[in-house]
């Protein structure tokens, strides 16, 4: 597990902000987007038609309520389930926003101004496309400076299997909806919802679920013929393990390269910030975790922090609808596919 934690800064920041502020209202929210790609949607006749492709990215966030002065801890589970029966590939990008003076993270009355030292020069609270995009080692975009961010926000990547994720599949297998899946305080955006698809409120914990343990809800799938969602009430699922990592569950695109670019269960960071993930996501199967805990440091002051989570899920054939994909990145999928 790779923590980008750069504590020799930490204690100067705090010696220059603390005098200077009263009081504290901290909101972190965890938006997840999803982005689904197939054209391998046929008829296999009249009457029968292939399973769809699908996946749906996860979020598990415990929020803050539980720590002390807004320092410590948090859980923050970020993986990738395929609910289909067809291999697809999966890539994940992290960015993040913060601001700091008075109505920090208000929509009105909002007098902050973005974190100095982060990136965020050209950022705004309403814009996510504008934050700032988590980069391998917490570097910002010319890969020499640290991020700011790293004063107040340790990123605990990857998943060391110490502790085993357990999971329950979504009840969103409806592969046109870019939706993702929440519990806790991660909030999906494209709905303003918590604890998506479930019907119950969830804590966002790690453990939240238990191996085999069964929640029925509505199922949501996708009807091509007719071209509309349909819910199918009372639908059981059991909860079960994601997959055990490899390496860590995550390095970088250099060490990917200097290792001598292996393939397996773990992400692989590139230079411009999305992670990918190094072999095919199986059938019915969940990735390994690309973000496990948050370990926050914000003390007294009336401050927002956000972090955006994004995602491309695709089959091997429509990977060319994939955006700025790097010459290191595209030779880790061709890995992958050949």
């Amino acid at each position: 597990m790779k923590q980008f934690n750069f504590l020799s800064r930490i204690t100067f920041k705090k010696r220059y902000i603390i005098p200077i502020l009263l009081l504290l209202v901290l909101s972190i929210t965890s938006a997840g987007t999803f982005t689904w790609t197939s054209i391998s949607q046929r008829a296999v006749n009249e009457t029968r038609f292939e399973e769809l492709p699908g996946g749906r990215l996860h979020d598990d966030f415990e929020g803050l309520n539980h720590l002390t002065r807004q320092q410590g801890r948090t859980n923050k589970d970020i993986y990738v389930e395929n609910y289909s029966s067809e291999n697809i590939l999966a890539r994940v990008r992290l960015s993040e926003y913060m601001e700091v003076g008075a109505g920090a993270g208000l929509a009105e009355n909002n007098h902050a101004t973005p974190l100095s030292g982060a990136g965020l020069e050209n950022a705004t609270l309403a814009n996510h496309n504008s934050w700032a995009v988590v980069r391998p080692g917490g570097y910002l975009s010319d890969a020499t400076t640290i991020s700011s961010l790293r004063d107040y926000v340790t990123l605990h990547l990857g998943d060391d299997n110490s502790r085993p994720k357990i999971f329950m599949p979504t009840f969103n297998q409806n592969n046109q909806s870019q939706e993702s899946n929440t519990t806790g305080r991660g909030l999906e955006t494209l709905t303003g919802a918590y604890n998506t698809n479930l019907g119950i409120s969830m804590p966002g914990t790690h453990d939240q679920w238990s191996l085999g343990q069964t929640h029925t809800s509505t199922l949501r799938t996708w009807d091509v013929r007719n071209g509309e969602e349909v819910l199918t009430s009372d639908v059981t699922h059991t909860a079960q393990a994601t997959v055990q990592s490899q390496h860590g569950g995550y390095m970088t695109m250099n060490d990917w390269i200097a290792l001598g670019r292996p393939m397996g269960n773990f992400w692989v960071h590139d230079n411009d910030g999305w992670l990918y993930w190094a072999t095919w996501v199986p059938a019915n199967s969940a990735t390994s975790l690309l973000l496990d805990v948050l370990e926050v440091n914000f003390s007294d002051r009336e401050t927002f922090y956000g972090m955006h989570v994004e995602s491309d899920l695709a089959t091997a054939e429509d990977l060319d609808t994939w955006q700025g994909v790097t010459a290191s990145a595209s030779d880790l999928l061709n890995n992958i596919i050949n």
